[in-house]
């Protein structure tokens, strides 16, 4: 299993074969995914996991696809924050108004709405030849909704 921004690697007790990948020192492989590529073959994990991630990177539809090809056959996703259509856009504003002093270590770079996630993961599914074989919806606090898609490639 690949953890793509697996942090300090929390699955590891519960898998034999785990590698996690993070900017944290303490993951197994450090990496910046906005400047480095995820050094790996094709096929080279039964699993991929990517939870929690891909909102953060500007360049998430590379990663998409490379963390596609690097499966040989399952990759799980979440995309948290999905926002109901009736969610106000100026909303935003609200998390990240301001100058604040000290640069914040994460930020989410894309917003989106909750059909827009499932679009996004049913297009990058086709375009990599995977299946869409399920997608689940776990409510957040403040009535944000993070959806969890499981994918297997074809």
């Amino acid at each position: 299993v690949l953890d793509v921004g697996g942090g300090e690697g929390a699955l590891r007790r519960y898998l034999k074969d785990y590698v996690s990948v993070d900017l944290l020192d303490t993951a197994d492989i450090k990496l910046n995914l906005e400047k480095e590529t995820l050094p790996f073959e094709d096929n080279s994990f039964d699993c991929v996991l990517c939870l929690d991630v891909l909102e953060h990177l500007d360049n998430l539809h590379d990663i998409f696809d490379k963390i596609c090809k690097i499966t040989k056959t399952w990759l799980i996703i979440s995309l948290p924050n999905c926002r109901p259509f009736s969610f106000r856009p100026w909303r935003i504003l609200n998390e990240f108004w301001g100058l604040p002093v000290n640069k914040p270590e994460y930020r989410h770079k894309w917003y989106y709405y909750s059909m827009d996630a499932v679009n996004f993961i049913k297009s990058k599914a086709e375009k990599n030849n995977m299946t869409l074989i399920q997608i689940d919806w776990v409510r957040r606090r403040f009535k944000k909704y993070a959806l969890w898609a499981v994918l297997k490639k074809n």
